[in-house]
């Protein structure tokens, strides 16, 4: 007598048990693989009808809800990225049903297939994470890849994973009674150096160097600094960077960074490859004057017209260990910088794909940084950036871009 089936995960399930396949048979092996396969029938709607409504199908851009969809599937992606941190598969040792069920969904967001014709975009932070490729390399009856394969960046070639944290130690840490846990190193594809990287998720200047360490797919750890409580001016961090700014990086040789300058310059130099500085004279020259132009027309104007204008910024106009009162009329001529830079950098995207060569650079990952920072300011591209539109959406193709 014929069976009736419908929806894909009672499909699955069914096929798995009439044939023998794919699903434990003991427990608590087989509740595992349900809960996974029930999650993802769960899930996966934010990131097709979601997400990928919002940003393919719809016909006008509903920006709240691109931004709301794609940090949930953010979320789902860490979900998943956690889980296969600790397991070959998503239900354990063995490859089932969970697998074949959550890799045409979130599998797609690593290899890159289509919505009308362009990979899923990194949206509002989000970026493609963990081993997902992994299910989909497993040829049918052959054994299935090694646990460990390189995650996927752009054009499927290797990017680093999201580092590890460990929490600001005090100086005097690892004496009796002082508190902090080891710091841990995570496997990623390019582990010749281990670095410490100071870092605040919600500041631009961090960031930079946050996208930067992924291009160049470098393993490193993270220490977290709230900056919003004013954990950057205490006592455990002034023995870090005393100039008490972010980010900061420690090499493996001691040597400790302080500046986005200083940090791409040794990262540049300790792991060429991708060269993000230029390797020519005439594309160095160009890649550091619109740097530059990015860094003082861009950040610095946006910087000033918010920190001359927040509440919570009073007392602290400009960052460092030192206090500087707010100047009100600096903010106003910070958003006409703003605007002005935006503008100008529109312009400069008329028919190119980067902003400095013919190719990615360090000027490409600083103009997104400033372009996202300006939102503080309430200025952002519109319709009258029309070529700074069409740049952003293609660097969010980049997993880098959704850190």
């Amino acid at each position: 007598m014929p069976v009736r089936v419908f929806e894909s995960g009672a499909i699955l399930l069914y096929l798995a048990e009439k044939f023998g396949a794919f699903l434990p048979t003991t427990m608590p092996a087989r509740a595992e693989c349900l809960s996974w396969l029930f999650w993802q029938m769960g899930s996966a709607p934010y990131l097709g009808g979601g997400f990928g409504h919002f940003y393919a199908y719809a016909p006008s851009k509903i920006e709240y809800a691109i931004d709301r969809f794609a940090m949930e599937v953010k979320r789902q992606l860490d979900v998943l990225d956690r889980r296969l941190a600790e397991s070959p598969y998503l239900a354990g040792p063995d490859y089932t049903v969970a697998d074949i069920a959550v890799w045409p969904w979130y599998g797609a967001l690593v290899e890159g297939p289509a919505l009308r014709g362009r990979r899923i975009p990194a949206g509002a932070g989000l970026q493609p994470r963990g081993r997902m490729g992994r299910a989909h390399r497993r040829p049918t009856g052959r054994t299935a890849r090694a646990h460990g394969q390189p995650h996927f960046g752009p054009a499927g070639e290797p990017a680093a994973r999201t580092p590890r944290r460990r929490r600001l130690r005090h100086p005097h840490a690892g004496q009796a009674g002082a508190a902090g846990p080891k710091p841990a190193a995570h496997r990623t594809t390019r582990a010749s150096t281990m670095i410490t990287l100071y870092d605040c998720a919600t500041a631009p200047s961090p960031r930079r160097a946050r996208i930067l360490l992924a291009e160049k797919g470098v393993a490193h750890e993270t220490v977290p600094v709230d900056l919003r409580s004013g954990e950057q001016l205490g006592a455990a961090y002034r023995q870090v960077n005393p100039q008490c700014t972010v980010p900061a990086l420690r090499t493996d040789e001691g040597l400790v960074l302080t500046d986005n300058a200083a940090i791409t310059a040794w990262l540049e130099a300790r792991f060429p490859e991708p060269a993000l500085l230029g390797t020519t004279p005439a594309e160095k020259a160009e890649i550091a004057s619109w740097n530059w132009r990015v860094e003082f027309e861009g950040l610095l104007a946006i910087a000033e017209a918010l920190r001359n204008s927040s509440p919570a910024m009073a007392h602290r106009a400009l960052p460092g260990a030192v206090d500087y009162e707010q100047i009100p009329e600096l903010a106003a001529r910070g958003v006409a910088r703003a605007r002005q830079f935006f503008a100008t950098l529109n312009e400069r995207l008329a028919g190119r794909g980067f902003v400095a060569t013919g190719r990615f650079s360090v000027a490409d990952i600083t103009a997104v940084v400033a372009v996202d920072f300006a939102r503080v300011i309430k200025v952002k591209a519109g319709d009258e950036h029309p070529h700074l539109q069409r740049w952003r959406a293609a660097m969010a193709l980049r997993p880098s871009m959704g850190l």
